[in-house]
């Protein structure tokens, strides 16, 4: 079985364009959703699963905890 691994968000939606029967794999690609490649992280559909990089989100709301513990 064929299988192609993408490591960048343009590679992803370069082979997406090409197939859509063989798997495609992100690997950690940034923000998938918000690009346009999956649908939902939950459910991503269509022939494209794998890993996103969501160091963003984290990283939000780790400050958010950390403006929480601050208050008085």
């Amino acid at each position: 079985m064929d299988v192609i691994a993408t490591p960048t968000t343009q590679a992803a939606a370069a082979v997406r364009s090409n197939t859509t029967t063989i798997p495609i794999v992100l690997i950690g690609v940034a923000d998938p959703v918000g690009s346009g490649l999956i649908t939902s992280l939950a459910w991503p559909g269509g022939n494209i699963t794998g890993l996103a990089n969501q160091i963003d989100i984290v990283t939000e709301k780790n400050f958010e905890i950390l403006k929480e513990i601050k208050r008085p």
